[in-house]
């Protein structure tokens, strides 16, 4: 077994990035979690993501199996975890996908919607 050794600045300069990258993990970890508790999907924004009907969200929401609730203008929201959650239990499936691809579908739409959140602050 081969020892490597480092000198002290070598290693506290180690320590330092490792710390930093840390941060960004913890925070964006944070980011995650508050979009997944706040994020809303539109019907469009649910159909385009699942590529599912108006009509089958109708079911899915007279059936009970998806969580909405609508707004004053009469549109429906959908919160994302509920959705999310919902896939990921089997409580709706999406015809000729399975699960996982599923998922993957509704990683991208929230990845999509931090990363142009991240933009228009920049903007």
């Amino acid at each position: 077994m081969e020892v490597i050794t480092i000198s002290s600045d070598a290693f506290i300069k180690l320590q330092t990035q490792l710390d930093r990258i840390e941060g960004i993990i913890e925070r964006t970890m944070r980011i995650y979690e508050d979009v997944d508790e706040n994020l809303e999907m539109t019907n469009i924004e649910l159909m385009d993501t699942l590529e599912v009907s108006a009509s089958t969200l109708y079911r899915w929401r007279r059936e009970g199996r998806i969580r909405h609730r609508y707004l004053d203008s009469r549109e429906i929201r959908y919160p994302f975890k509920s959705v999310y959650n919902a896939v990921r239990l089997g409580s709706i499936q999406v015809h000729g996908k399975c699960k996982e691809d599923v998922l993957d579908m509704l990683d991208r739409f929230r990845d999509r919607v931090i990363v142009c959140g991240i933009k228009r602050k920049g903007a």
